[in-house]
């Protein structure tokens, strides 16, 4: 048996080709979507305390609640995290269990640390300040537990010195009832689960009202166009603030800044309207702004390959969508009709089923392709309330996407002018480089240089040894080794059978590079079935063409990416003109 997909060679037949893998991807995210959905929350308790008011109807809320007026706590903030593997395969580990084998720290020293930079050269370094954007919106365990580290022994000659490293345990749920006993441990997301936008907005109304000016529907912004910023951190006023750096200062400002243009268009429009009324309108425009521009853009820049690059597509618009950039792929879309409705079907050939055929009326894997997520009749969640998962954390966690340092040119120019360590643009110091530098330039030097590859031994090395304030130093490498372990995401192997992927017999089937093998060997004590889901992950060689991470993680992303769209009231049965406005749609 074949061990990686094979979808991804079939672009070599063409159009057909590449619509047999489309489909192919359409019909793996219906079977995720039957078997990998486990939810873990107390919906009736949580229900009982909130009040869906007419504002909310038309309105994202500040805690992400009454998106679906029928189960209004759903996706909120605080809900639970989900699970896509089945609970039974994801108790956490503990001292006792296997929680530091292999010791984290070596593994952090041996297979994670960064030698020689590794770039990625089909991407720039905005998709690496993206994608902490984009993930501030959606996840955050809260802070951590104060008292009970975890004690990582410091290996033999480590950089740290002997005794033991300490790393803080995950918040514990603090909501478990006589109901949870004998359950797998769960956490709670201190943001909304929405793709709302709220690492702008924040997930309460305290944090809300922080970053409103309260005129005209507007965000709080300075009259030189950068943020207000707290005054003992330096840091700007913002949804979410946590773990920032230069990148996140300028996001935070452009979408800011577009959130007020969206309020003045719409003021002009509706001068009658109100602060509230024209604040919630360009919340919405905003906050679907940042979707479209991840589904459509980021992500076929992250995994370009002409299936995916058309999957995302399809997601948005539907390959048969009207008007804009998808125009190209309606002539193939129909090439794919015309072939599905022949006796001798190429598509159905090389498939091996029937993309026409389906289970419930209007979501076969076709109905999706051809007519897209995005404005469907009525948000589904397929019958388990909408939440982030504990896996969907995991594959998310991008860090040798980072840098050492930041490279400066002048706009036009490909001479590098200065460069500044990326330790020397983080926390407050990162609005002083923006002003420093001018956002102009830093979004030009963003856009021609690349950021590091997803790939063993490219973790930086300052993220290594972290000075986090209030906590000390901190690796981060080490850290997320052990959430994973910690929060009960099985090792590599067992994640792959978990989420319908063929597992690894041997160590050669991840890479043939010598010295990593033998690292692999050693640390993992010859068996395969310890490696840790995120050194897999990393370890993947075989990719398809244009990823620049690998089945394991695209395969959650696969379930995900269309999940947060196809839950969601404003994306599907209310994301229309009546409630968008037809300016802001």
């Amino acid at each position: 048996m074949a061990i990686w997909v094979t979808w991804p060679a079939w672009t070599k037949f063409g159009t057909l080709g590449i619509a047999a893998g489309l489909l192919t991807l359409a019909a793996e995210r219906s079977e995720l979507l039957k078997n990998n959905m486990f939810d873990l929350e107390n919906y009736a308790q949580r229900n009982a305390t909130i009040t869906c008011d007419e504002r909310s109807k038309t309105a994202r809320t500040e805690d992400g609640t009454c998106n679906i007026l029928s189960n209004p706590a759903e996706g909120s903030v605080y809900v639970r995290f989900g699970r896509n593997v089945n609970p039974t395969y994801a108790g956490g580990e503990t001292e006792a269990t296997g929680l530091l084998s292999p010791n984290p720290r070596d593994v952090s020293n041996t297979l994670l640390a960064r030698g020689e930079f590794k770039p990625a050269p089909s991407l720039n370094f905005i998709a690496a300040s993206w994608i902490q954007f984009m993930v501030h919106d959606w996840v955050d365990h809260g802070p951590n537990q104060t008292t009970n580290p975890i004690k990582v022994p410091l290996p033999s000659g480590d950089a740290l010195g002997t005794g033991y490293l300490d790393v803080r345990r995950t918040k514990a749920d603090w909501d478990r009832t006589a109901a949870d006993a004998g359950r797998i441990n769960t956490y709670r997301n201190h943001n909304t689960h929405w793709w709302d936008g709220s690492q702008l907005y924040g997930s309460s109304k305290a944090q809300n009202d922080k970053i409103r000016a309260f005129v005209d529907g507007k965000l709080k912004i300075n009259a030189n166009g950068t943020l207000p910023t707290e005054l003992l951190s330096g840091k700007p006023v913002t949804g979410f603030n946590d773990n920032w750096w230069v990148g996140l200062s300028m996001l935070h400002q452009i979408f800011t800044k577009e959130h007020n243009a969206i309020a003045t268009m719409l003021k002009q429009k509706y001068p009658t309207a109100s602060d509230q009324w024209l604040y919630d309108k360009a919340r919405l425009v905003n906050s679907a702004l940042m979707a479209k521009i991840h589904t459509v853009e980021w992500t076929p820049a992250v995994i370009a390959n002409p299936v995916t690059e058309r999957a995302m597509y399809a997601n948005w618009w539907g390959l048969l969508g009207q008007g804009g950039t998808r125009d190209k792929y309606q002539t193939e879309a129909r090439q794919i009709q015309e072939d599905l409705a022949k006796a001798d079907s190429f598509i159905k050939t090389i498939l091996g089923f029937d993309p026409n055929l389906s289970d419930e009326a209007g979501s076969s894997a076709l109905d999706h392709a051809l007519g897209g997520l995005v404005g469907s009749a009525n948000p589904n969640n397929y019958g388990v309330p909408y939440t982030l998962t504990e896996e969907f954390v995991s594959v998310y966690r991008m860090h040798p996407l980072m840098r050492d340092n930041v490279q400066v040119y002048n706009i036009g120019d490909n001479e590098v002018v200065k460069t500044i360590s990326l330790p020397d643009t983080r926390e407050g110091k990162a609005e002083n480089v923006l002003n420093a530098e001018t956002p102009e330039r830093l979004w030009y030097s963003f856009g021609i240089t690349n950021p590091g590859s997803l790939t063993l031994n490219n973790y930086p090395n300052f993220l290594r040894n972290l000075d986090i304030p209030l906590v000390g130093n901190i690796d981060l490498a080490t850290t997320d080794i052990l959430r994973d372990r910690e929060r009960g995401v099985p090792r590599y192997n067992q994640f792959r059978r978990q989420i319908g992927l063929t597992p690894i017999t041997k160590f050669e089937d991840l890479t043939t590079d010598a010295a990593t093998l033998a690292n692999l060997k050693r640390l993992y004590n010859n068996d395969i079935e310890k490696i840790d889901t995120m050194v897999g992950m990393m370890a993947e060689t075989v990719r398809p063409d244009g990823f620049a991470f690998g089945e394991t993680a695209f395969q959650i992303f696969i379930l995900n990416a269309s999940r947060r769209l196809m839950t969601d009231r404003f994306y599907t049965k209310d994301y229309r003109p009546e409630v968008y406005t037809q300016e802001g749609y």
